[in-house]
């Protein structure tokens, strides 16, 4: 069996994306654990709620 290499999705080229996303993909984002992203949703997320979670998601990232 021979395994073909998934591409890795960079934001660093696609933040735009990122924050044209649905609210709900964005809170998912948020609550997730990709550490680049929550920071820019931390920033500039959509909504409040949004910006807060990933907030939240920082700082118990830093705890650990």
């Amino acid at each position: 069996m021979v395994t073909v290499p998934r591409p890795t999705l960079t934001l660093r080229r696609q933040p735009r994306n990122l924050l044209a996303s649905s609210n709900w993909l964005q809170l998912k984002t948020a609550a997730g654990t990709n550490t680049e992203a929550i920071e820019i949703l931390t920033e500039a997320g959509r909504t409040k709620r949004i910006r807060n979670t990933a907030g939240i998601s920082l700082s118990h990232r830093s705890e650990t």
